[in-house]
């Protein structure tokens, strides 16, 4: 009768380190998707934060925290250098965003 217990703990803690490795992994992955999002232009700041929830939605162990919306305006020619006195401006949108592990995703997807 022990056996099977101690096979059955084997296998819980097996599973739990191979969940831990996905998170870590996903957890890289979030890194490098939120700051490449953080350094895209957005035309309006409804536009970004659609495409963040959208972005949001591919994790699964993860979840968005905390959204700033930082307004910047650039050249309309895209041109370099600092703009002339009067010259027209266009706005653009970044969204700086963190993010934390998801506790209630990642209690679901142990047994017990």
């Amino acid at each position: 009768m022990d056996s099977g217990l101690l096979s059955s703990e084997k296998a819980f803690m097996r599973e739990k380190k191979t969940l831990e490795k996905m998170i870590e992994k996903e957890k890289e992955k979030v890194e490098k998707e939120v700051w490449h999002f953080s350094n895209q232009d957005f035309c309006s700041a409804d536009d970004g934060l659609k495409a963040l929830r959208k972005l949001e939605k591919m994790w699964k162990y993860h979840k968005v925290k905390g959204i700033e919306v930082v307004e910047k305006r650039k050249r309309k020619g895209g041109g370099r250098g600092r703009p002339e006195n009067g010259e027209e401006l266009q706005c653009f949108y970044h969204i700086k965003a963190g993010f934390e592990e998801d506790e209630g995703a990642t209690n679901g997807a142990l047994p017990r």
